[in-house]
This record gives structure tokens, C-alpha cells and sequence, in this order.
């Protein structure tokens, strides 16, 4: 939104022969920053999720098409691009926009039990450890 209002060209900057508006390339930085903090949030816990909770012999198979997603979004976004231009700008951030909060909200409606089965699971885990657990028995490292 500041491209648009700041001037001398305004929302016609680089248009026919208008020049550029004067406005520092670093307005961009935060943004950056941000998508990068997103982007291990995002992937680091994908991955996890991905190779915790599938079997021994699918774990690469399953984190190449957690990354393959990755690659459907970035296309997604290379479709976008068409309509990039001045002065739509603005019109296609809000469309990524709300199809990404759309997207969030059908996300969390599909996959909120899962949180709650993986803390039943390990609570189920750690009695059965209990359990099991032999009075007197080391695993060597007490010793």
C-alpha cells in the first residue's frame, strides 16, 4: 500500500514515461523476515510431524511429498504472477491472502483431533513403560 501512496507517480509508477516513486527498497525487509520465520516454522514442523508418525520403511517417501506440497504452493504462486502488475498489486496479495485464511480454517477443521490422539497415545505409551519395568532392572547406564 505505501508504493501507491507515496509519490511522485503515485498508483501510475512506471508507467509509459512516469518514473518510480521514491521509496526505499528496505520497506521490504519486515515482510522477509517474517516469510522466512514462517518458512521453518512451517517446514521444520512438517518435516517432524512427517517423520515421526510415519512407518519405518515410508519416512522418505512421506517428507518428499510433504516437500512436494511445498513445490504446489510455489506454483500456486507463479500462477499468481499474471496479474502482478501495477496497479493490481494490492488485488493479488489480498486474493493470496484470503485464500490462505480459507485455507487455514478447512486445515484446523480437518486435523484438530490429532493433537489430542498423539497425547493419548503417549500417555498410553508412558504405562505401558511403567508397566513393563522390572524392579531392580538397569539399562547399563547406572552403571
Amino acid at each position: 500500500h505505501v508504493v501507491y501512496t507515496t509519490g511522485p507517480y503515485y498508483d501510475h509508477a512506471g508507467d509509459g514515461d512516469n518514473g518510480f516513486n521514491d521509496i526505499n527498497a528496505g520497506i521490504q525487509v519486515p515482510s522477509y523476515i517474517l516469510i522466512g520465520i514462517s518458512e521453518i516454522f512451517a517446514s521444520v514442523t512438517g518435516l517432524e510431524y512427517a517423520y515421526k508418525r510415519a512407518p519405518e520403511s515410508m519416512k522418505s517417501i512421506v517428507m518428499s511429498m510433504f516437500l512436494f506440497t511445498n513445490a504446489g504452493g510455489s506454483i500456486l504462486g507463479f500462477c499468481f504472477n499474471s496479474i502482478s502488475a501495477n496497479p493490481h498489486l494490492v488485488e493479488n496479495f489480498a486474493i493470496v491472502s484470503g485464500l490462505t485464511g480459507a485455507a487455514t480454517v478447512v486445515f484446523y477443521i480437518c486435523f484438530r483431533h490429532y493433537d489430542s490422539r498423539e497425547a493419548e497415545e503417549l500417555k498410553k505409551k508412558t504405562v505401558f513403560e511403567k508397566e513393563t519395568q522390572k524392579p531392580g532392572y538397569t539399562d547399563g547406564e547406572d552403571a
